[in-house]
Parts: structure tokens; sequence; C-alpha cells
């Protein structure tokens, strides 16, 4: 209910954590340095790995926690100090009423003028990259993640077919400036996110009879906890590179090279 114990991070990066807190170490030969704050239940921590990073290590730590999902795998170009941008979510569209007219002609209806309006659910990270003279990288990332207050707003439309107010949200969104080494792996965590749920499942009408509606349905609430997780590796492509660089390069390496 605290979220990830980070203060454990280190003694899980290269291998299997037990119970007794253990290390099955994968490749003991490999040593890692540890940069930055990752305090026990932190609200945010950032780790930096200057060493080769081992996926499955961080894997196997969260999965301590809880279910682990990944929920997006994106590779991106950008230039230098120039921002990146990467959003998972949805649009939500609405019209707002901005003027009301009642007129003879109208036989006394209201005459509507609308200004359409959206809101953006999900997660989005922004990424300012700027690098040095010694070819170090500054990284200014800024992710929030935004979601509906009720579920149901989701799916609401008033009398008039589309949605007339803009859904309420909620925003948790953190800013970190870090400076890491070329190709070194930047690890970020602390947005955390509770969602209720609330389903009731049974027999059509006979679910809702008062005193007896309970023999022919169920109800169900669920509390789930989240926390969000970046995981960035910065690379710097030297001018007069790019010309020969293909998506193998940037890490699908399953996919045919179509160059």
């Amino acid at each position: 209910t605290t979220g990830i114990d980070w203060s454990q991070f280190n003694i899980a990066i290269n291998g299997i954590l037990d119970q007794q807190n253990n290390i099955y170490p994968t490749n003991p030969a490999v040593t890692y340095e540890f940069t930055g704050q990752a305090g026990k239940y932190s609200n945010l921590a950032t780790t930096v790995i200057n060493a080769t990073f081992n996926m499955t290590g961080l894997l196997n730590f969260l999965k301590q926690s809880g279910d682990v999902y990944t929920l997006s795998n994106p590779k991106i170009l950008t230039l230098n100090n120039q921002p990146a941008i990467i959003s998972i979510g949805e649009t939500l569209n609405y019209n707002v009423a901005t003027n009301v007219v009642i007129t003879a002609s109208t036989a006394g209806l209201a005459e509507k003028t609308y200004t359409p309006g959206s809101v953006f659910v999900g997660i989005l990270l922004n990424i300012t990259p700027e690098i040095t003279k010694e070819n170090d990288i500054i990284l200014r990332i800024n992710p929030s993640i935004s979601e509906l207050r009720d579920p149901e707003q989701a799916s609401y439309f008033g009398d008039a077919g589309f949605r007339e107010i803009a859904p309420d949200t909620k925003e948790k969104k953190l800013s970190s400036v870090v400076k890491v080494k070329d190709g070194s792996t930047l690890i970020l965590g602390g947005l955390i996110s509770n969602t209720k749920n609330f389903t009731i499942n049974g027999v059509p009408i006979l679910k809702d009879i008062p005193l007896f509606g309970n023999l022919f349905g169920s109800k169900k609430r669920q509390n789930q906890r989240f926390e969000l997780i970046f995981v960035i590796r910065p690379k710097v492509i030297e001018n007069g590179t790019t010309e020969g660089i293909g998506l193998k390069d940037l890490g699908f390496k399953d996919l045919p090279n179509h160059e």
C-alpha cells in the first residue's frame, strides 16, 4: 500500500531477489554505479546505471511489489535541445454552449452556439535532451498521468448526442533534470495512481428487486494501485552517422530492414 521500496533496488538490478532479500546474480562480474536518490517508499526515485543494463533484473525486482505490465516500448529521435513527446491514452472531445439565443423565429426555443474542446487522458512524457561539451547528456524530463475522476464520464453524452461539458480529470506530474553518460540507463518512478472500481453482476431485472436482489446478483468493489516506471536510455548520434541508421539500430531487432 506504500508503493515500491526503492531502497532495495540496488541489490536486485542484476539478479533474482528472494523472500529473504538475498540476491542471486546472473552475472557476478558486472558491477553497477548508482547515482541519484532512491529513498524507501519515496514518491520520486531516480537511479542512473552507468553499465550494461539488465531488464530482467529490474522486472524481478518490481514483481516483488505486484504484477508488472509493459505499456509501451517506443524509440524516438530528436535534435539537441528539442523536446520529444510520447503520449499513451485517448482524447475526449466535447462541445460547450457559448451562446444561447431565444427569438420569435424559433418559437421560443433556445438556439445554441457550440465551441469544441478536448481533454487528453492518459500518460504523457516530455523529454528535452542537451548534449554537453564532454558528450554527456542533460535530460529535462516531465512525465504526467491524468485520468477521469468518474470513469462513467468516458461514455456520457447529453441530450444533444454529444458531451456538452468538459469531463473532470485528475492529474499527477513531476519534473526532473538529470545528467547521464551517453548510453546510460535512467529509471524514473514515483507516479502512483489509485483506481476504484464498482461492478454489479447478476440476472437482469431480478438483481434489482429490493431485499431479494442479492439472491440473483453480486456486487464487487476493487481498489487498484499502480506505480508508473519509466526506463530511459539516451544515446548520442554523431553528425554524419544518421544516414546509415535504421530501425534495427534503434532497437527494433525483429523488424525487416526496408532501407
